[in-house]
C-alpha cells in the first residue's frame, strides 16, 4: 500500500527536554516549521525577551531536529538521516523533513495517525487490534470445532441406536426361536412323542 509518513502514527519527534519520543504535531506535518519554546508575554520585557526579540538568544528548541520511525522502519529511517545529513549543508531540516514525510512509499507498517495519540498510544492501539482479531479467529476456530465435535458425536450416537435396535430385533428373534424350540421340544415329551432311546 502507498502512504505517506505525514499520515502515519508512528512518525515521532524526540522531545529535547524529556527524551521522550513523542507525536510530530500537526502544524509540523502541515509545513509550519518546528516549534520552539518562545518567552511567555510576561517576560517579554526582561532581558531574555529582548535578547529574543532582538535575535541575540534565538528560542529554546522544544524538540531534536531529527524525526524518528517509532517502528523503525529501515528506508524511513535512513530517509531522516540524509535528511538530517543535507541539513548540515544548507540549514533546512524542515525542507529536507517535508520532502521526506510527504513522499509515496510502501510501508507495511503504516497506521492511521490520530491526533493526540503518542506513538506509543498508537503501536498499543494495533497490538489491541491484532490481539482483538486474534482472539476473534481463536472463538471463531473453537466454534467451528465445537460444531465438528457435536455433528461427529450425533453420527456416532444415531449410528450406536441404530445397531442397538438391530442388537435387539436379532436377539429378540433368537429368543423368540430358542422359546419356540423348547416349547416344541416340552410339548413333545409332555405327549410322549419323543422318540425313545433303545
Amino acid at each position: 500500500m502507498t502512504v505517506r509518513c505525514a499520515d502515519c502514527g508512528f512518525l515521532a519527534i524526540r522531545n529535547c527536554e524529556t527524551r521522550e519520543l513523542v507525536e510530530v504535531e500537526l502544524s509540523v506535518r502541515n509545513g509550519e516549521g518546528f516549534p520552539s519554546e518562545q518567552v511567555p508575554p510576561s517576560e517579554e520585557r526582561t532581558i531574555a525577551g529582548l535578547q529574543q526579540r532582538l535575535g541575540i538568544v534565538s528560542a529554546k528548541r522544544i524538540y531534536e531536529d531529527n524525526a524518528i520511525c517509532f517502528m523503525r522502519e529501515p528506508s524511513v529511517s535512513r530517509d531522516f538521516q540524509h535528511a538530517a545529513d543535507s541539513a548540515k549543508k544548507d540549514r533546512n531540516y524542515h525542507g529536507h523533513f517535508l520532502r521526506v514525510i510527504n513522499e509515496e512509499r510502501c510501508c507495511e507498517r503504516f497506521t492511521p495517525w490520530t491526533q493526540g495519540l503518542t506513538p506509543r498510544e498508537h503501536r498499543e492501539m494495533l497490538d489491541q487490534k491484532q490481539l482483538l482479531a486474534y482472539q476473534k479467529e481463536r472463538e471463531d476456530s473453537d466454534r467451528q470445532w465445537r460444531q465438528s465435535q457435536a455433528q461427529q458425536d450425533y453420527v456416532w450416537r444415531r449410528d450406536e441406536a441404530r445397531w442397538r435396535r438391530i442388537e435387539l430385533v436379532v436377539m429378540g428373534i433368537i429368543v423368540t426361536l430358542v422359546t419356540v424350540v423348547t416349547n416344541v421340544v416340552c410339548a413333545f415329551i409332555q405327549r410322549g412323542d419323543w422318540p425313545k432311546s433303545n
